[in-house]
């Protein structure tokens, strides 16, 4: 269970990194659609189980370090030096 738990960690990583690069760095905000649709799931806003599993991954990262801004307001949120260090 907790190597799952890193995969989907370092899955949405490389995800929030791949969406965020092109527009303008991996430090650039991304939303959490955005990061689900690279990671090939469901829409969060309308799944609320996708929702509420990468709400739950986003906020240990943050506790982690490797992402920072987490807004559950409007859902987005940016990769960190470290974060980003990670998913390259």
């Amino acid at each position: 269970m907790a190597s799952e738990s890193e995969d989907r960690r370092g899955q949405l990583l490389q995800a929030a990194y791949n969406v965020a690069a092109p527009k303008g760095g991996p430090s650039a905000s991304v939303h959490l659609h955005e990061v689900a649709k690279e990671m090939g799931l469901k829409d969060p806003g309308r799944d609320e189980d996708v929702r509420k599993e990468l709400t739950g991954t986003v906020l240990a990262l943050q506790e982690e370090g490797d992402v920072e801004g987490w807004s559950p307001t409007n859902a987005r949120f940016r990769l960190t030096s470290q974060g980003a260090s990670k998913a390259e």
